[in-house]
């Protein structure tokens, strides 16, 4: 839909509704009503957010009702009246869609936690699971430790009936995307040093790893690497191969691998345990 009037029409009557003419707020919300319709009607058609088709133009004219009430707000009115003249159509556009985007999310977020809708929360985590592997990918998670890494984030989401989805504000200027981008970066970060304390702190109370002569005197080679194959994932088994055969350390295995050395750090204890309770067996 075209602008009913030109851009610097727009921009005098929002100067005009500004300094408190009250003929003139009437004569802009006038003038913009059919566009705001249009605006807000797009935000809520670009995300599937589990609603029904009765939900969401229930959701539209409640928004609707807001934006309107927003328009001629003293405070909106001066920040809009500061914008150039020729950019006051774009400038209300920009705004109206902010708006109705955190209202959108937010419901959304109020919907996924109140249990009545199980498609909203699965659509909600799909675009959380969208945003998580864009962090990893900008950490250089690998394929297994994202996964991890994601059902801790998950549980970090939901934990105390998801207060840490809750914690973002709509008001607080942030996307929910930027928000939440950040929020897992931020965990990512975290358990990689949370990973590297622990595995620091158990490998100065164990012996080394590499010193095979506790392992050999209980089993054959041929046994464990027959272990290792079936029980292991690919990057286990290499990560086994090159420190217990090949002697190499956990900073060099990270190193050529390309993952933290936490990452090899955590893989070695778990198989050092699994191979100890497999000789017991």
């Amino acid at each position: 839909m075209h602008p009913p009037i030109a851009g610097e029409q727009l921009h005098a009557l929002v100067v005009a509704a500004a300094d408190g003419a009250e003929a003139e707020s009437r004569a802009l919300l006038q003038a913009t009503l059919p566009l705001l319709v249009e605006y807000v009607a797009a935000v809520l058609v670009d995300k599937d957010d589990g609603q029904t088709a009765a939900d969401k133009l229930a959701m539209r004219n409640e928004l609707l009702g807001e934006v309107a009430h927003r328009v001629i707000e003293q405070r909106f009115l001066a920040e809009w009246r500061r914008s150039p003249a020729k950019d006051a159509w774009r400038f209300l556009e920009s705004r109206v869609q902010q708006f109705a985007v955190a209202r959108r999310d937010r419901a959304w977020v109020l919907r996924a936690l109140d249990g009545r809708s199980a498609a909203a929360k699965a659509l909600l985590f799909a675009r959380l699971r969208q945003l998580f592997d864009g962090a990893a990918r900008h950490r250089k998670l690998g394929a297994e430790e994202r996964e991890d890494a994601f059902q801790s984030f998950s549980v970090w989401l939901l934990a105390d009936g998801g207060r840490s989805l809750l914690r973002w504000d709509p008001e607080g200027g942030r996307s929910f995307d930027g928000w939440f981008f950040a929020r897992a970066l931020n965990q990512i970060d975290t358990r990689r040093r949370n990973a590297d304390a622990a595995a620091v702190d158990e490998l100065v109370e164990d012996p080394p790893f590499h010193d095979a002569s506790r392992l050999a005197a209980h089993m054959q080679l041929g046994e464990i690497d027959r272990w290792l194959k079936q029980n292991c994932s690919e990057r286990q088994y290499d990560i086994f191969i090159r420190n217990f055969v090949e002697q190499q350390s956990a900073t060099e295995i990270a190193a050529a691998m390309g993952v933290q050395p936490g990452v090899v750090y955590m893989t070695i204890l778990r198989l050092r345990r699994a191979l100890a309770s497999f000789q017991m067996t």
